[in-house]
């Protein structure tokens, strides 16, 4: 029963029907037989690799195992996963034949007797099979609520048939009342052991009930059922069912058996079947089930046929991966096999290989050095593949090949390829991610002094060595301190300066680095201009906004494309995104082609995420789109990408999210983003456990991704985890001090809670430490003015955001309309005069905000509120100067007319009307006819209506309205 002969034979029944499975459920895929073979067999290798350096070690260790890798101890990463060794307890029944397990599972129903028929009379019976067809046929014409009341009435008037209670049953659960439904299934067993659909349904409502004991029982009874009397699909869902309740029972060979069983699916599925969603679920999940399968036999101790399972799994989509993938490698090593395992893992760097984590793969192939696997074999069968690599394929691979080295070669020697790949790729993450790792380990001076040395080579990627520092260790105080532990002449460097600043800013301590920042902004080399594009924005962040736009305009002229985007985030800094738009469309348009391919991806990047800021989504697609063809391992292409495909998105596109998706799994396929797309699916399906988990192992590794820390925020909020959510985020406030990404998320768990005095006082305290930040306090004013009904205190924030923000066309129409919502007319006439005369003012553009001020000076003039000259004036300039709807003149003409305005200026608000329709100034000069005779008129000789409206007709007696006049 034991020997390993009977598995493998299993397993080879398996192998026999399964090469095109994935086919059937989604296109054309290697089949999982070849890929077992092909680890199996050493001449075999996948396509484009060299393998033939590991050759002679493949067939010696399959001879002779390697005694020091079959004692090695487990795996990076699968302590907490490892299928755990059977107890003396369980091995009597984990051992057990399949029929004898059928047998003993069966006992727990075959005891019962099926329930004995009562008499009924004639009538009952013939009324009770009338209600029953009626009920049935209503059911498949979809009127559930009539079938489900014929079908009640049916069995009301004989309830022994099972087949009333089945189809009551179908009728709940098709209504989705599944309580119900599994109450009229089980009194349908009770009468029918025999029925197939019956059966079917009991042993699923168990089994979602997670009552393995009663799902493996029913099921058993099933399979006894003739083939012939069940659906084609069946035959291979009820035994994988059956497979799975009895590995869950602990019946392991015959768990194995019977799972494997149904999981010897036909190449392409051709029979008909109404059990699509079963048989496509099982087509789906056989990755998963081998590896269930896999584990079974691990606990057995058949390791070799756990290693087949394990190979045959990995030829399929499953969950998890890499979990799967440190299976397989801990099986090889129990046979001996290193370098089988050490050439498993090289193979994730092959973009076949989807899912798998990249970040895992150094750590599990230095495992298999470290414990006899062939090292010099393995280094050089890297070097032979990464130099076979042709440009495009270098450009995607070419980081992993580097991180792999980097793995396996001594530690001497480790950081080599990593530097050497960075000169050639310098904003690979996840290279200089292993880079700053390996030297941290070693003493954090080291990562520090490698820091500086990569933002020597080349400023322009400082904030990208910055970040990585921060995954490394996101306490920026550590990494201040390894700084000041460094010798004098290293501190003084003017590039560990800048660093120093940049440790300051995450802290959040602006006011001591304003001044640093300052005195490196002197020089007029790069690492200058960068130290006064972040001067301006501490500057603007503290609130000292004139002093903020002094810097840049005291900021020398680009003479390339890397000083023009030090120069874009300088107004950047400011808050000013229209003109860092604009600057960023003028570098890619001057300097692009001149530029770097790193450089131009990082121009591209910056300028597509302006682009969607202000609402230009389809010249940010088409940057990242250029920036995908340059780098197309680039992981915040594709994020930038998907953000605008996904539901919801500027540019929704299923089919262009999709392709998306497809082409960063080939690219990036330990991609953060796709593990945050899982988590986001995860959690919209309410898996709420599993999305929890991935995020936060996210946000572990990447401390600094916004979307990552919002939707985990997110998902604590909807299951009702405030106090989680605010103690995470209390231990995250440490650390990211200057995160404003923590305040407004802080405030969003106390807004969800209705505690929005809470909320206010957090972003009340922040925006007193820092004035700038334009999302807080945009965020602040919301709540005042929506949640609390603080319009004082919320026009109080705006005002003050204003006064610091740039003066923008965007940001002088807000602050005009906060101060006409004041009564503050005579400042909001000044600012109107200079939003006319703003340069990027038009016609078209000031009309929106024409209407909005319109309506409110209307309402202010009425009210007594403003001075009538005031409010005719500011009427003037908008009516004259904006495309404003008909009633802004139309309210003009009457705070004209009513505050007894001279006929020439009413004569001219008429003007100015019939520009823009003619019909428009003839209403306009009954409007002010009309209301002088209400007597509305307030002083002068206009008190004498029919007096003005003289006067006022012969004013208008201008070409333009002779008709008019005449009427």
């Amino acid at each position: 029963m034991k020997k390993v002969q009977r598995y493998s034979g299993v397993v080879c029944v398996l192998l026999a029907g399964s090469v095109g499975l994935w086919a059937c459920a989604s296109g054309e895929r290697e089949g999982g037989r070849e890929r077992a073979e092909s680890i199996a067999q050493s001449e075999a290798g996948a396509a484009g690799n060299d393998w033939s350096v590991l050759e002679r070690y493949l067939v010696r260790e399959r001879r002779t195992p390697v005694r020091s890798a079959m004692q090695a101890p487990l795996p990076p990463g699968l302590d907490d996963e490892v299928p755990l060794a059977i107890r003396d307890s369980e091995r009597e029944r984990a051992l057990m034949s399949l029929e004898a397990a059928l047998t003993e599972v069966q006992d727990a129903i075959e005891d019962v007797e099926p329930l004995p028929p009562v008499e009924r009379d004639e009538e009952s019976r013939r009324l009770a099979l009338q209600q029953f067809v009626a009920g049935r046929t209503a059911r498949m014409t979809g009127d559930l609520d009539k079938s489900l009341e014929l079908l009640e009435a049916s069995a009301r008037l004989n309830p022994d048939p099972s087949e009333v209670w089945r189809e009551i049953g179908e009728t709940q659960l098709a209504l989705g009342n599944r309580p119900a439904a599994a109450v009229a299934f089980e009194r349908a067993f009770e009468r029918d052991r025999e029925d197939p659909r019956t059966l079917e349904q009991v042993a699923l409502l168990a089994t979602e009930d997670r009552d393995a004991a009663r799902a493996a029982a029913v099921l058993a009874r099933l399979r006894m059922l003739p083939r012939e009397s069940m659906d084609p699909a069946m035959r291979y869902v009820i035994p994988a069912r059956l497979g799975e309740s009895l590995l869950s029972l602990g019946y392991l060979h015959a768990g194995v058996e019977m799972l494997t069983e149904g999981l010897d699916l036909p190449e392409r599925f051709e029979e008909a079947t109404s059990r699509v969603a079963e048989l496509s679920a099982l087509y789906r999940r056989r990755g998963d089930l081998l590896r269930r399968c896999g584990d079974a036999m691990m606990r057995l101790g058949e390791i070799e046929a756990a290693a087949e399972l394990y190979a045959e799994a990995e030829g399929y989509p499953t969950l998890d991966p890499d979990g799967l993938r440190r299976r397989h490698i801990h099986a090889l090593m129990r046979l001996g096999r290193p370098a089988a395992a050490a050439r498993l893992t090289m193979e994730s760097t092959d973009p076949s290989r989807m899912g798998v984590s990249f970040d895992e793969v150094g750590r599990l192939l230095a495992f298999v050095c470290r414990h006899g696997g062939p090292t010099e074999a393995v280094v050089e069968t890297l070097l032979r593949q990464r130099d076979a690599l042709s440009a495009p394929e270098r450009r995607v691979r070419g980081g992993a090949y580097a991180r792999l080295l980097g793995a396996v070669l001594p530690k001497e020697r480790s950081l080599e390829p990593l530097r050497a790949w960075l000169a050639e790729s310098p904003r690979d993450e996840a290279t200089l991610g292993v880079l700053i790792a390996q030297a941290y380990e070693r003493d954090p001076k080291e990562a520090m002094r490698e820091a500086i040395k990569l933002i020597e080579r080349r400023v322009q990627d400082g904030d990208v060595v910055i970040r990585v520092l921060l995954r490394q260790q996101p306490d920026a105080g550590l990494w201040s301190e390894a700084l000041a532990a460094l010798p004098e002449a290293e501190r003084a460097n003017r590039t560990a300066r800048w660093v120093a600043a940049m440790l300051e800013i995450v802290s959040g301590r602006l006011i001591p680095v304003e001044s640093a920042l300052a005195e490196l902004a002197e020089s007029d080399d790069l690492l200058g201009r960068s130290a006064r594009a972040w001067h301006v924005s501490v500057l603007t962040r503290l609130g000292f906004g004139e002093r903020a736009s002094e810097q840049l305009r005291a900021m020398p002229e680009a003479t390339d494309g890397i000083e023009a985007m030090e120069t874009v985030r300088a107004w950047l800094g400011r808050g000013d995104a229209a003109r860092a738009m604009h600057l960023a469309e003028e570098a890619v348009e001057r300097w692009g082609d001149a530029l770097d391919a790193p450089d131009l991806v990082a121009m591209l990047l910056t300028g597509a995420k302006l682009a969607i800021s202000e609402d230009r989504a389809t010249q940010g697609e088409s940057w990242l789109l250029r920036a995908m063809e340059i780098d197309p391992s680039n992981e915040e292409v594709y994020r930038g990408l998907i953000s605008l495909y996904i539901p919801g998105g500027r540019l929704a596109d299923e089919q262009k999210l999709v392709e998306a998706v497809r082409r960063m799994r080939n690219a990036a396929p330990s991609s953060r983003t796709l593990a945050w797309l899982r988590a986001r699916d995860a959690l919209a399906r309410g898996q709420r456990a599993l999305a929890e988990q991935d995020l936060l192992s996210l946000a572990q590794r990447y401390p600094d991704d916004e979307p990552t820390v919002s939707l985990l925020v997110q998902l604590w909020i909807s299951a009702g985890a405030h106090d989680r959510a605010m103690s995470w985020l209390d231990e995250r406030a440490e650390v990211w001090r200057g995160d404003a990404t923590v305040a407004i998320l802080r405030a969003s768990v106390e807004l969800s809670r209705n505690r929005n005095e809470d909320a206010a006082r957090l972003l009340r305290a922040w925006v007193e430490k820092y004035p700038g930040d334009d999302r807080v306090s945009r965020l602040l004013e919301n709540i005042y003015r929506s949640r609390l009904s603080r319009p004082n205190d919320a026009d109080e924030i705006a005002l003050q955001r204003l006064t610091i923000a740039p003066e923008t066309l965007r940001s002088l129409e807000e602050r005009a309309l906060i101060l006409m919502r004041r009564d503050r007319s005579e400042e909001v006439l000044s600012l109107v005069r200079r939003i006319i005369e703003h340069p990027d003012a038009t016609r078209e553009g000031l009309g929106a905000w024409g209407n909005e001020m319109g309506v409110m000076v209307t309402s202010r003039a009425n009210s007594n509120a403003i001075n009538p000259m005031h409010a005719n004036r500011i009427f003037s300039l908008i009516c004259e100067h904006a495309d404003v709807v008909p009633a802004v003149h139309q309210n003009r003409m009457i705070i004209l007319a009513a505050s007894g305005a001279e006929p020439p200026e009413i004569a001219e608000a008429i003007l100015i009307a019939s520009r823009r329709d003619n019909r428009l100034g003839e209403d306009l000069l009954v409007t002010s006819v009309q209301t002088m005779l209400s007597g509305r008129v307030l002083t002068g000789p206009q008190r004498d209506a029919q007096q003005a409206r003289q006067q006022l007709l012969q004013q208008a007696r201008q070409p333009r309205h002779i008709l008019i006049a005449e009427r």
